[in-house]
């Protein structure tokens, strides 16, 4: 049921109202909604795992190492000095001749254990 020249350049324009009330029906339609009294249970919520929760280049090791104490081995592993907590890891990485990509994800896979890549 779609209002005649909704899309079209030379039609008639509809008004705010008529567009969203159509959008509604066609996503209805579609089954683009969720079903009424469906929600997601309070543990899915803790097993989700946030992106802006992992370790990235530009993060100071300082910060890295009071968040996740369990990178602490990885960054001595990697031969990451004390006198070098204030740098960036990638900085750092560069300097000791690392990937910084690899160093990152092997923090990220201390940090976050049960996390895989997709």
């Amino acid at each position: 049921m779609k209002p005649a020249g909704a899309f079209h350049p030379t039609g008639p324009r509809l008004s705010l109202a008529a567009t969203r009330k159509w959008l509604i029906q066609r996503r209805a339609a579609h089954g683009l909604f969720w079903k009424k009294g469906c929600r997601l249970s309070p543990d899915t919520y803790a097993r989700m795992f946030r992106f802006d929760q992992l370790i990235r280049p530009d993060m100071i090791i300082r910060d890295v190492k009071q968040r996740h104490p369990e990178t602490i081995p990885v960054f001595e592993e990697f031969r990451f000095r004390p006198v070098c907590d204030d740098c960036d890891i990638d900085t750092v990485a560069r300097k000791n001749g690392l990937n910084s990509r690899d160093v990152v994800d092997a923090l990220n896979q201390a940090a976050f254990p049960g996390q895989r890549d997709t």
